[in-house]
């Protein structure tokens, strides 16, 4: 009789506390579960540990998974091994979500988020076009700009005034997220931030073009908070959390 479905895999990266809660529930649960890393071939260059091993005191993935994400063909080829076994994959973290995208497609037999759904979660435009589709009111005055140019600063000036917050619209997290209080800031914080997303861009094959999202700043606390959605669109959240951003105690950032 064959066994079970019993391998996760994670892409790009698997957190140190996803090890010991599998081992836990799977104990209380009498399964076994194997943990897979699917990861860019481009990270083979950099690090790449034999299967199960890894420093000391520290976990690792039973097998890792290094794949030219760039190619359809590939990414099959490399899960074709695995197909009747894998239980589940999955990601955490927003930097690794570009490319949970390009494998979703080659896993239907799994249950996994749409792909368009994880575009609307971490495209900052998306995600605010959704929102305001669904409630104006809670959107804050935006807009997308893909050059520094004297018209563009004009209709930032506006339709959005000030203070403002420049953001790259796809960049993870709150990576390059910048204030500006007045004209002169708008002009070197632009010219700033092209050049570093092109860098940024360049680094990693990104092919688009470079946007940035530039919205009005609001004043007040900072809340997150996590939900989660079933196939069937139940969504259970999680208690809020209030965010000390850098910006709040004397850094001139916005990290948390």
């Amino acid at each position: 009789m064959k066994e079970k479905r019993n391998i996760i895999v994670f892409v790009s990266h698997a957190p140190q506390d996803v090890y010991s809660a599998l081992k836990k529930y799977g104990k209380a649960n009498g399964l076994k579960y194997k943990i897979g890393v699917i990861k860019s071939i481009r990270d083979a260059k950099k690090k790449k540990h034999e299967e199960g091993g890894g420093k000391e005191g520290k976990e690792r993935p039973d097998f890792e998974i290094f794949c030219d994400l760039s190619e359809p063909e590939k990414i099959k080829e490399c899960l074709r091994e695995y197909e009747n076994d894998l239980l589940a994959i999955t990601c955490r973290g927003e930097a690794y979500i570009s490319e949970f995208i390009k494998i979703i497609p080659h896993v239907p037999y799994l249950r996994a988020p749409t792909t368009e759904s994880l575009l609307w979660a971490t495209d900052k435009v998306m995600m605010r076009r959704a929102m305001r589709a669904y409630d104006k009111n809670i959107v804050p005055k935006f807009l997308v700009v893909g050059r520094n140019t004297k018209e563009a600063r004009k209709e930032i000036k506006e339709r959005i005034g000030f203070p403002l917050v420049l953001k790259p619209a796809n960049l993870a997290a709150s990576l390059l997220v910048t204030i500006c209080f007045h004209e002169e800031e708008l002009l070197s914080s632009l010219r700033k931030l092209f050049r570093k997303i092109r860098k940024i861009y360049k680094d990693n094959n990104r092919t688009q073009e470079p946007k940035i999202l530039v919205e009005e700043f609001m004043e007040g606390g900072m809340y997150s908070v996590d939900a989660y959605v079933s196939s069937r669109g139940t969504i259970w959240f999680c208690p809020l959390v209030y965010v000390e951003t850098g910006r709040s105690v004397g850094f001139d950032d916005f990290f948390a």
